[in-house]
């Protein structure tokens, strides 16, 4: 009886070792707060225990916590949406660097999970998604996200309208369906944030730790290769926003770089006939991005996709601009992350293509040349895995739209 005895208590505290060591934290995702080639912000959601720890470093310990060299407690704890959101604010990074890290607590440990930090060299080809509007369907959202991890993309740009109603239950099927995004070695792709119409300035900033709690901020990729300037639809969009907007792109950050883009959630003029015309984005934003040289604007809302020709502003062009392959802005959209397809009823002269088709786009940013393709994700399963190494190669069966003016936009740097 002692034996059988001595055996079961065994047995219950070898379970109770496996259980103090089960994954305590959930719902991981990577913001940008600052310049992304040297700093990272690490986020997740705790779900119980205390005293939370990044453990990090260049060399892979797996979840032997003690053998990193380096470690952060949180700078930023939320509890929101009934979730208990950490932010870690990790800086001084080096450039183009594979990071592991493991989350630590009183009573659990996370999985190895790693990131990479951005070159800082112009001269390095970067890799984008970008896209938005994963509301309502779940199913055709999971499909993109599972793409976003075959991909490999050095980050992602999110057009807005996460949720529907940002109801918790939305917001934490959000964040578990953003768990696949993260591929089976463990690496987390950052996301660049942006408002939409169906969530509200808190949800975002303290969901996501986002620069500001205005949600209109700009970063540099690649050194001096990208400026990405995201605005905000959803505030007002004359006075103190057009005012930084202005401001932003005098800096010589942004007119030191190679290229300059924009990213905001309704478009200046949607390709929707029922979708309003942004009559406050072509007064106020249009003429600044024609002014100082801003070659893309990456839009969602609309639910379909379209992308233009270079088109530059013009009070008697159709809708009030003409073809400038030049001097003008491409702009390309309009978000279908899950949320219903509608109609791609009012082309314009100066468009491109357009279709109701479900998409994001992918984007390569070199020195020389900015290439854009659609991707239809709906056949994900069927679809090869790039590896972070060779993130420009086109994987085995990936389903690239290919409209009538051709597959690839292609913006020259003259």
């Amino acid at each position: 009886m002692k034996q059988i005895s001595l055996k079961l208590s065994g047995i219950i505290l070898l379970f109770s070792f496996i259980i103090n060591l089960s994954a305590e934290t959930d719902k991981y995702r990577l913001i940008y707060n600052d310049n992304p080639s040297t700093t990272i912000t690490i986020c997740w959601c705790q779900k119980s225990g205390n005293n939370p720890v990044v453990y990090y470093g260049k060399e892979d310990f797996g979840d032997d916590y003690e053998k990193y060299l380096l470690n952060h407690k949180p700078d930023r704890v939320e509890d929101f949406k009934e979730l208990n959101h950490n932010f870690a604010r990790i800086d001084s990074l080096e450039p183009n660097t594979i990071y592991y890290f493991v989350i630590k607590d009183d009573n659990s440990i996370s999985k190895r999970f790693w990131f990479k930090t951005i070159p800082d060299d112009e001269n390095v080809r970067l890799s984008i998604i970008a896209g938005g509007d994963s509301r309502t369907f779940r199913e055709p959202r999971k499909l993109a996200n599972k793409m976003v991890s075959k991909l490999q993309p050095h980050f992602v740009v999110f057009n807005g309208d996460f949720t529907t109603r940002g109801k918790i239950e939305e917001w934490k099927n959000w964040l578990d369906d953003w768990q696949l995004t993260i591929n089976e070695n463990g690496r987390i792709i950052p996301i660049l944030i942006v408002q939409g119409n169906h969530e509200t300035k808190e949800e975002l900033y303290n969901i996501f730790d986002t620069p500001n709690e205005d949600i209109y901020y700009s970063l540099n990729f690649g050194g001096n290769l990208l400026h990405a300037i995201v605005l905000n639809t959803e505030i007002k969009m004359k006075g103190a926003q057009t005012k930084w907007l202005e401001k932003d792109l005098q800096t010589e950050q942004s007119k030191n770089s190679i290229w300059k883009f924009a990213a905001f959630h309704k478009p200046v003029r949607p390709h929707y006939s029922k979708k309003r015309e942004g009559e406050d984005q072509y007064k106020f934003w249009v003429p600044l991005f024609y002014k100082y040289g801003v070659k893309l604007v990456v839009v969602g809302d609309t639910h379909m996709c379209s992308r233009t020709w270079s088109i530059s502003p013009d009070k008697d062009g159709e809708a009030g601009f003409v073809r400038d392959d030049e001097k003008g802005t491409i702009y390309i959209g309009e978000g279908t992350w899950g949320a219903p397809v509608r109609a791609s009823d009012d082309m314009k002269s100066w468009t491109r293509d357009c279709d109701a088709i479900q998409q994001f786009k992918w984007i390569f940013v070199s020195k020389e040349e900015i290439e854009i393709r659609v991707v239809k994700y709906q056949n994900v399963e069927e679809v090869g895995t790039l590896s972070i190494d060779d993130m420009f190669s086109f994987p085995e069966n990936i389903d690239i739209w290919s409209p009538e003016n051709g597959a690839v936009i292609t913006i020259t740097n003259e």
